[in-house]
């Protein structure tokens, strides 16, 4: 798979390619981490970190966490 692929649906519906930049929402830590969402942009995952903070009780949401999709995948076969 080159850099330039397309692999799935993205921002306004264009396709995510190898290489973009997804934001995850987590909360826990150690064997109670899990991803709560992940977003296509920064500003989409901030405004959803932000309402969860709001109406719940739980305190535990970490911070963003930016990943590059495929990062260090060169070709897939």
């Amino acid at each position: 798979m080159s850099g330039d692929e397309e692999l799935g649906c993205g921002e306004g519906g264009e396709m995510l390619k190898s290489g973009d930049k997804l934001f995850a929402v987590s909360s826990g830590e150690y064997s109670d981490y899990r991803v709560v969402g992940i977003f296509s942009t920064q500003e989409k995952a901030q405004k959803f970190l932000n309402a969860v903070r709001k109406i719940t009780d739980y305190d535990s949401f970490n911070d963003l966490e930016e990943y590059t999709l495929d990062k260090g995948i060169t070709e897939i076969k």
